[in-house]
């Protein structure tokens, strides 16, 4: 096949769409979500072209989480989570569960608390067998936390709130992000207004205690009629 000699070949491509993952990511941090939005749109134009499906699942979930957490878009992020999970039923149960985590929160953004429950359980009973990541794992408790707390479940939001806090500081990884901490402190704000602020903390104290497999149990309670046991 001919090409082009100024046409970038596939692995040129792969490498300007990783360095626009790195720029996206940067941005994020910087709080420059204009600019991250920018970058990972980018990255998943190059990542359709390359036909590269784990990086258009993860594109589009980056995408849709500017989109949602920062810029407060959520209709646009949604049909970009939709896709996401098209694409992931295809392709893996792991990415099933990542995208699934990400429509969880797209619906808690969107107030429907129950669902976002149900979601990011099964996101949770998809990865728990795959990755004991701090990262995903904490990520995802906090997602249940702030789904009970749209519930009024305050003691078992805070609980599990906790243990996430926990399990990241305890891998090095604190979530620090601003964006991300308000959402927290939005959603969680009234779990410990409406506790008070000692039984608020024991609340915590009590999630910071556990380990992950009780966190999990905790998390997972009542998934198809079980609590889940680390076995």
């Amino acid at each position: 096949m001919h090409r082009d000699d100024d046409e970038p070949t596939p692995a040129a491509m792969a490498t300007q769409a990783a360095a626009l993952d790195v720029e996206g990511r940067r941005a994020v941090d910087a709080e420059d979500y204009a600019a991250a939005r920018v970058a990972f749109e980018r990255e998943l134009v190059l990542r359709r072209e390359l036909g590269d499906t784990t990086g258009i699942i993860y594109g589009l979930v980056h995408v849709a989480w500017v989109c949602r957490v920062r810029q407060g878009d959520a209709a646009a992020a949604r049909p970009l989570l939709e896709e996401a999970l098209a694409i992931a039923r295809e392709h893996s149960p792991q990415h099933v569960g990542v995208v699934l985590g990400s429509l969880a929160d797209q619906v808690l953004s969107e107030g429907d608390f129950a669902s976002a429950d149900q979601l990011t359980r099964e996101s949770l009973a998809l990865l728990v067998s795959i990755t004991r990541d701090a990262g995903t794992m904490g990520a995802i408790l906090e997602g249940l936390a702030m789904a009970a707390a749209g519930q009024g479940e305050w003691v078992r939001a805070l609980r599990l709130f906790g243990a996430a806090s926990a399990l990241r500081e305890a891998a090095g990884m604190p979530q620090v992000q601003p964006a991300v901490v308000a959402r927290f402190d939005r959603y969680l704000g009234p779990a410990r207004a409406a506790l008070g602020t000692a039984a608020a903390r024991a609340a915590e104290r009590q999630g910071r205690a556990m380990d992950l497999n009780q966190a999990l149990e905790e998390a997972l309670a009542d998934v198809d009629g079980k609590a889940y046991r680390g076995d």
